[in-house]
């Protein structure tokens, strides 16, 4: 079950500038990365 701190801290607040890069916290990458490994799919799925 996901952990309602990372939910917390999955939303990004929106840049304030067009074409700026989006910085994501670590948990929010580990995150992504055990939904990928534990439903197998691609992270451009997602």
């Amino acid at each position: 079950m996901i952990d309602a701190e990372a939910i917390q801290f999955w939303n990004q607040t929106k840049p304030s500038n067009r074409g700026r890069p989006r910085w994501f916290s670590d948990s929010t990458i580990v995150m992504a990365l055990m939904v990928k490994r534990v439903f197998s799919t691609l992270l451009r799925g997602m």
